[in-house]
Order: structure tokens, then C-alpha cells, then sequence
């Protein structure tokens, strides 16, 4: 079975210190979010205005048992306190295809579109050519995560330095993978990496 991503977008509220978040954000992974079951990993990403969460669960069950029960506790409470929630957007993925090197996350690059007709098997079979690559040649990619709720794809690209970009234009293997988008495709938003909790 698949892992599950629940990703979450937001802004935060005028006037809110980033420090004060990112302190609550602890609070609520050491007290509630990496004692559930299924708890794989939480990047909360943040491009100075629009932030992300994006957690990782064993199962989509795992994944919305937590979504549900953050909710009754008072520390996760102050952490929603600091949301503006006219903006906040959810969505829920299963993880199609990964690579993880373990070296420190720095930056991301997310990506979110659609396939053309009939190009899921293919794009998969390029996204898994992708993985073998990075190792390879692409010494700065930390991860590369593809995901999917079968009508929705995304991919997240964390990177070990400011200074990269993921989009190499005459590489074959990026134009192969993004040549089955349907053109709905967006231009990536690059984040910095705020916080990093993982088992």
C-alpha cells in the first residue's frame, strides 16, 4: 500500500512572529503528531508568504485519524490560532514514486498539475527514470516525491543549498517527465524549509 501526503497551504496572520509558529509547530510534533500511528514525516515550508505542511503517513487512514484528532488537543489549538483559515486549502495524495539521500532539506521546488489522457503509466515509468538520476548526477536533490489523488499530481523536490534550481530544460529526462503534463501545468513555487520532524 502507498504512503499518504496531507498537504496543507496557508497563510498566517498579521503580525505573526514566525519564531512564535515555528515554536508551536514543535510543540505540536513532539506532543501529538510523531506519537500517531503511521507518522512518517512533517516539512513546513514557507516561500515568505504562503506556507506548506506536507506530512507523510503510512496509510491515507493514518493520515485523516490525525487530521481528526489534532483537533481536541490544546497545543495543536495555538498552532491553528496563528492560521488565517479563509486561506487555508487541504489535499490528500498517495505517494507514487520517491528518492531520499537523507542529506539536510535547504530549499524545495513543488510542482502541481495534471496528466494528459492516458499518461499515468508512462509518466510513472519517467518519474522512476527521475529517481534513478538524481544519485546519479544531482548531487544537490535531498528528495524527490511524486504524488497523486488520480486526477491531481504533484511533485516535491527538497534541495541542500539555496542556490539550485530543479528545472534543467535541455535535460531529456525533465523534458520526458513533464512532456505528459495536459496543460494544466503550473510554474513551481520554490520554499525554504522551515522545519524538518521525522521518525
Amino acid at each position: 500500500m502507498p504512503n499518504a501526503v496531507a498537504f496543507y497551504s496557508y497563510k498566517l496572520k498579521d503580525r505573526v512572529h514566525t519564531p512564535d509558529f515555528l515554536a508551536a509547530a514543535d510543540r505540536v510534533n513532539s506532543e501529538y503528531m510523531s506519537k500517531q500511528k503511521g507518522f512518517i514525516s512533517w516539512k513546513v515550508l514557507s516561500d515568505g508568504e504562503t506556507w506548506l505542511d506536507l506530512l507523510t503517513w503510512e496509510t491515507m487512514e493514518d493520515a485523516h485519524n490525525a487530521a481528526n484528532g489534532s483537533r481536541a488537543y490544546a497545543f495543536a489549538a495555538e498552532y491553528f490560532a496563528f492560521m488565517d483559515f479563509d486561506s487555508l486549502k487541504a489535499h490528500y495524495f498517495t505517494v507514487e514514486n520517491s528518492y531520499q539521500s537523507g542529506r539536510t532539506p535547504v530549499t524545495g521546488a513543488l510542482h502541481m498539475f495534471k496528466l494528459k489522457d492516458g499518461a499515468s503509466a508512462d509518466h510513472t515509468l519517467a518519474a522512476d527514470k527521475l529517481c534513478a538520476w538524481f544519485p546519479e548526477t544531482h548531487k544537490t536533490v535531498v528528495s524527490f516525491d511524486v504524488f497523486s489523488d488520480g486526477e491531481m499530481w504533484a511533485d516535491l523536490v527538497i534541495f541542500d543549498s539555496k542556490n539550485n534550481q530543479y528545472i534543467d530544460e535541455e535535460n531529456p529526462l525533465i523534458q520526458e517527465y513533464f512532456s505528459f503534463g495536459g496543460g494544466s501545468t503550473a510554474e513551481p513555487y520554490y520554499f525554504a524549509v522551515m522545519k524538518n520532524y521525522s521518525q
